[in-house]
């Protein structure tokens, strides 16, 4: 209904958006009671928490996958989906799925929508924001350009981006864009327009985290009731340079070839992140660490294009790069152990992993079996505090060592302040005695 308004937002109107998330769970995993599932496990969970609820019970999934993935895949496909009562809570065009905030049509187009302009309806926590885009030109490339408030109210902001191009035969594909620690991310699609493949392109942009954003005081706004949501910016331009492949993905040391058609040669080459892939002049692609990141072009009149993701993972053993689900942002027993994969000492872990795991053979063979076994583990630990306390213990010593790898100063730090009352004391019964 109010596709920016948070899941975890209560209401009296946003509900049905919270049914139609919990359809989507339904169909996908059409074997098990969902719903009953999860009402399970909340009841075994302290703080009625709903999204933990959720992130164990998509822990549990074979292959297992995280709250934020499902939702980035659903606020993805609601831009396509019919519903039965789509009449009443669809977009503001006849054949519309989705309500936007705009129809865009002409070209170049940018768009900074600010924090506490209520009427642009901003998201929120597991909120989205969709634009349309339509060419009645003639068929070419469109690039999109995205940038997302990094921080709001003392909170680290983490977003996902989709392009949703629907084809003007029938059918749609979803293309996610790659956004690095500053917030941007782009990303382009070759046909749109006129006698091409693709006649309308949803532009969707979700929260990923929670943003501490307040519900807006003023009773006299339209939206006084939702949150004021969390700003960023679009902008969008038709024609540049095509980058090919468009997306790929590659284990640590593997090269691709990218080409660039349209404009004038010669080339310049670039990557969004020198740490995860480089490309030399001729465009030659090298992975080199754990991650994702995207692919430029420049020609010789200053046009550009770019990919969409590319991302460097670990090999599974048949040699083929694995899914993303297969390797999630958190770690499933840390996670169940400390009751949120916002925990600090789960940030640890998981960069341990990162740094130190998946850069070598053997730690990307024990990451995948991890990944393998863990989930029913951690789904029994969470429903039980005594054990929760137990595995915070038998983290303890991983983590004060991942933190000494990771951040070899810390270690000095802790002794001398450990160290310091007794060298204070020691020094005080010195001076006691000679005086």
């Amino acid at each position: 209904m109010y596709p920016h308004t948070s899941l975890a937002y209560f209401n009296g109107s946003h509900e049905y958006g919270d049914v139609i998330f919990g359809k989507y769970l339904s169909e996908k995993y059409p074997a098990v009671n969902v719903m009953k599932e999860i009402w399970e496990i909340l009841a075994d969970v302290s703080g009625d928490n709903a999204a933990a609820a959720l992130n164990t019970f998509l822990g549990n999934r074979s292959p297992a996958t995280t709250l934020s993935d499902a939702f980035s895949e659903f606020s993805a496909k609601n831009a396509v989906m019919d519903y039965d009562e789509g009449a009443n809570y669809g977009g503001y065009g006849v054949d519309d799925k989705i309500r936007y905030q705009e129809e865009i049509t002409a070209y170049p187009v940018a768009r900074q929508m600010a924090v506490k302009s209520y009427s642009n309806n901003l998201p929120d926590y597991l909120g989205a924001n969709y634009l349309k885009f339509t060419n009645s030109g003639t068929a070419q490339q469109i690039q999109f350009s995205f940038n997302g408030e990094t921080s709001f109210n003392g909170k680290a902001i983490v977003w996902s981006a989709a392009v949703v191009a629907v084809k003007a035969a029938g059918g749609y594909d979803v293309s996610e864009l790659a956004i690095n620690a500053s917030g941007d991310g782009t990303l382009s699609v070759t046909g749109f327009g006129s006698g091409g493949t693709y006649d309308q392109i949803y532009f969707v942009c979700r929260v990923l985290s929670e943003t501490g954003v307040t519900p807006a005081e003023s009773s006299s706004t339209p939206y006084s009731s939702y949150p004021a949501g969390v700003s960023y910016s679009i902008a969008a331009v038709l024609g540049g340079v095509s980058v090919s492949p468009m997306s790929t993905r590659l284990d640590i040391g593997e090269t691709v070839q990218f080409t660039a058609t349209g404009g004038v040669a010669p080339y310049a080459w670039d990557t969004s992140d020198h740490g995860v892939g480089t490309i030399d002049a001729a465009g030659l692609f090298t992975a080199v660490q754990y991650g994702t990141c995207t692919v430029s072009v420049t020609d010789s009149q200053n046009e550009g294009g770019f990919s969409g993701t590319i991302t460097v993972s670990a090999s599974t053993t048949s040699g083929k790069p694995p899914e993303p689900r297969d390797l999630p942002v958190r770690c499933f027993i840390a996670t169940a152990a400390y009751g949120s994969p916002l925990a600090k000492e789960v940030g640890v872990l998981c960069r341990f992993r990162d740094r130190y795991l998946l850069t070598n053979q053997p730690g990307r063979w024990f990451v995948r079996n991890y990944y393998r076994f863990s989930p029913p583990l951690a789904g029994f630990i969470s429903h039980h505090p005594v054990f929760k306390t137990a595995t915070r213990i038998m983290l303890l010593p991983l983590i004060v060592f991942a933190r000494f790898l990771l951040y070899p100063g810390w270690l000095f730090k802790t002794l001398f302040a450990v160290s310091l009352p007794a060298l204070v004391s020691g020094l005080w019964s010195l001076k006691t005695r000679v005086n």
